[in-house]
Parts: structure tokens; sequence; C-alpha cells
């Protein structure tokens, strides 16, 4: 299934507003999805079976909007197989959790060269939610932004990580995210998982709320040559 050059918009559904895809190998290029609806996957729902592979290049997701307790405004990923979203712009979203969007990885996912940028979640994951886990399971994010995102009474401004597999962060910037509420930790990255998470020539900055980046699981956090400055605690 290919689908470019295409402006989906206003749709209505119970899994993926615009898009829907189950199983198929699927590419999506130069397509914006706007203002959609949905319990789950606003923008786009995608299922990535284990032989199956996905990519999705410049794509725009754009006031995107779940139903109350759904999860990815901009986009729901469940993946076993291989899955690349790249050059690509995520903003304005909403939902529960996960406004920009929500990742269940057991496969291999590439996040690369993308904005997250001014997403909304009620409760966890202002910008994007991730659950890895799984023996062949890889989540790597590089030359991202994650900027200006915001929960409004949960953890994880920026990002929210949640999985027992090991997530990658590389040569990217957390920055001017927000954690609401009173409890709430995380302004830049919340990690509360088995699996662990290696943050490498990236910037965490001017993130408000808890910490800048809250490690509460058992998974080892690693920062190397990286950057952490002007965030403002709770």
């Amino acid at each position: 299934v290919e689908i470019i050059g295409l402006t989906l918009t206003e749709g209505l559904a119970n899994q993926g507003g615009a898009v829907r895809v189950n199983n198929s190998v699927f590419v999506m290029d130069s397509v914006s999805l706007f203002a959609n609806v949905a319990d789950e996957g606003a923008g786009l729902w995608i299922k990535v079976g284990a032989l199956a592979t996905a990519d999705l290049f410049n794509v725009t997701m754009t006031s995107n909007s779940t139903s109350p307790n759904g999860e990815g405004g901009g986009f729901f990923a469940d993946v076993d197989g291989t899955f690349t979203i790249q050059d690509s712009l995520i903003t304005g979203n909403n939902a529960d959790q996960g406004g920009g969007g929500y990742f269940q990885n057991q496969g291999i996912t590439t996040f690369l060269r993308n904005t997250v940028a001014g997403n909304l979640a009620t409760s966890y994951a202002g910008g994007l939610y991730i659950e890895s886990g799984g023996d062949f399971a890889k989540f790597t994010i590089q030359q991202s932004t994650i900027d200006g995102n915001r929960t409004e009474d949960g953890n994880g401004g920026g990002m929210s990580i949640g999985s027992v597999g090991d997530i990658t962060i590389d040569a990217s910037t957390i920055s001017g995210n927000v954690v609401g509420g009173a409890i709430g930790v995380g302004g830049g990255i919340y990690h509360a998982s088995g699996g662990d998470l290696t943050i490498t020539n990236s910037t965490i900055s001017n993130n408000t709320g808890g910490s800048a980046l809250d490690s509460s699981g058992p998974g080892t956090t690693r920062l190397e040559h990286s950057t952490v400055t002007q965030n403002v605690g709770g």
C-alpha cells in the first residue's frame, strides 16, 4: 500500500481517523493528516507485522485528537516488524497519552530527523509515549527535536518511556517541554522501565516540571557527550 502526495482531513473512526493499516507493507510520502479524530491513533493507526515493513517520509500530522482516554494523537504504531518515520512534522495533536504519538514496539523502529512540537497529553507523554520490549526490539531516535510539548496532569512532558527494551536517543534536542499538575515529573523525559536508556550527543534544556530527566525504573540511564541545562523543577 502506498499513499503519496495527499491531504487527509476530518476523518472519524475508532482507530485511525485518517488512515488505518494492518499488517501491510506500507509507504506514506508527502502526506498531510489534519484534524482527524479517533479513539486510538487519531491521524494514523498502524500495525506492522513481524514480516512487514512500513516507511513514513515527509508526513505532517497536525491538529489530530483522540477521544477522552485515547492514545496517540498524531499516530498509534504497534510494531513487530520494521518501522521508520523520517523527515516528518508532528505538531498540535492531542490525546490522553502520547499527544504526538504512541509506540508499542516489539520490532525495529527508527525515528529520524523528525520534529515533535506543541502536542498535548491529558496524562502521560505530551510528545511521545514509547513502550518497547522483546528479544529483538530496537528503538532509535536520531537527529530529532522534541519541543514545546505538554502534559496537563501526568509525567513526561517531552516523552514517557515505559518498557523492558533498550532505547537510544542520539544527536537530538529535547527542549521547552512542560509537565503540568502537582505531582508530574520528567519535564523532558520520564523513564520508568526495566530497559536501558542511552542518550548521546544530545541537548536537554529549558524543560519545566519535576526534573528534566526522571529515571525511576530499574533500567539504567546513561548520558554521553550531552548537555543538560536551564531546566526548571516543579
